[in-house]
């Protein structure tokens, strides 16, 4: 049964990023936490018919270990939280093209999944950040330069401080 939910799982995935007005959320990371679950039931399943005991029973004796599966699942838990809040406020989507100084990259994002974002750097490098790094560190997402046809040029002068001066009435053009 768990095999059947997971691949009816793959299916809803498959269908909502064949919609067009649906490329730029994903729905990976609430698919991986599906499957997570269903696992899960499984294994309560499992071991409710080898122990010859109710699920109920079994499930009620997990409130006993839930400390040890919060350390467990910490990271698990970080990144789900992450992933909820990034795809409901929309700050981040699929094709964005993002900045993250403190990381060294510069590059499009080209999968949003429950723990990591792969990002497709400018030098079709790829990188993969946790998503919980998402929410405590800092980035800058450059879509909407982009989608406003903007462009943001960078450069420098160098001008030595010395050879800068006040004006006077006898360097002035105008006297």
């Amino acid at each position: 049964m768990s095999v059947f939910f997971n691949e009816m799982l793959d299916i809803v995935n498959s269908s909502y990023l064949r919609k067009t007005k649906r490329k730029n959320h994903s729905i990976k990371g609430y698919i991986q936490i599906g499957k997570i679950l269903v696992h899960i039931l499984a294994a309560i399943m499992i071991l409710a018919v080898m122990s010859n005991k109710s699920p109920i029973i079994i499930i009620s004796s997990l409130g006993a270990v839930a400390a040890v599966l919060m350390i467990v699942f910490q990271h698990t838990l970080l990144s789900l939280v992450a992933n909820v809040q990034l795809s409901s406020t929309d700050v981040l989507q699929l094709g964005d093209w993002i900045e993250m100084p403190d990381k060294n990259l510069s590059g499009e994002v080209t999968d949003i999944a429950l723990h990591t974002i792969t990002i497709r750097n400018w030098d079709n490098t790829i990188s993969r950040i946790p998503t919980k790094n998402f929410l405590t560190e800092t980035y800058t997402n450059w879509q909407a330069m982009f989608s406003s046809g903007a462009r943001r040029i960078m450069r420098s002068i160098a001008i030595d401080q010395h050879s800068v001066r006040f004006s006077t009435r006898r360097c002035s053009p105008r006297c």
